[in-house]
């Protein structure tokens, strides 16, 4: 999932990029139009906006997410470990009756 949101990120920020290239192509000659208007404007910030935060969202997830299963890691070794010493102490403590 957090690649569709890259994608849709970089997606939209190289439309952005593209279009003020191709305003400051066509309006070399008109300095006041390379600008964009409010019109056109928001439109564009909401959604470069939107994704921006769709990323930091994924990130945030993909750590939290990361940590999370480091601890569940560490705490499985931890487990297996005292399994091991537990079996290997009753194996240890078994006394030999004779007859």
């Amino acid at each position: 999932m957090s690649i569709i949101y890259a994608d849709l990120h970089a997606i939209t920020y190289a439309g952005l990029q593209c279009w003020s290239l191709y305003r400051s192509l066509v309006y070399s000659t008109d300095p006041e139009n390379i600008v964009f208007t409010g019109v056109e404007c928001y439109p564009v910030t909401w959604a470069v906006g939107f994704c921006k935060m769709l990323m930091i969202f994924i990130q945030f997830a993909l750590t939290v997410e990361s940590y999370a299963l480091g601890v569940y890691l560490i705490l499985a070794s931890i487990c297996f470990l005292l399994n091991i010493i537990i079996i290997c102490g009753l194996r240890g403590s078994k006394k030999r009756v004779s007859i």
